[in-house]
């Protein structure tokens, strides 16, 4: 790893004084680098988990409630989610027409 590196960790994602990064022995640097690696993951459990609670109770009382998993997939827990094909999306676009009563299209991503 680059001095450039640890400094945009350092200073960036710990958002840690000049002073306090280099204060510290590597050991704590990576510590403290992990554990914010864990709060972000529990953050986006936590709102994974908020949606799923909004999107159930906004179906009403469906017979089989949306799991969060299932909602989106975080890398970390859940591997790495599989490729979605042309034919699952005209699938989901042509069920999500028929709920609305109206025809859905969706705008194709821009190649740059």
């Amino acid at each position: 790893m680059t001095w450039d590196a640890v400094r945009r960790l350092g200073f960036g994602v710990l958002e840690l004084k000049p002073w306090e990064l280099w204060e510290l022995t590597w050991q704590e640097f990576w510590e403290m680098y992990e554990g914010w690696q864990i709060r972000r993951q529990y953050e986006h459990e936590h709102t994974r988990y908020l949606a799923t609670m909004m999107v159930n109770t906004s179906l009403g009382a469906p017979k089989r409630p949306l799991q969060a998993k299932s909602l989106y997939p975080l890398p970390e827990l859940d591997g790495k989610p599989k490729a979605t094909t042309a034919e699952e999306i005209e699938a989901f676009r042509q069920r999500i027409s028929k709920k609305l009563g109206r025809e859905i299209i969706f705008q194709k991503p821009i190649k740059e």
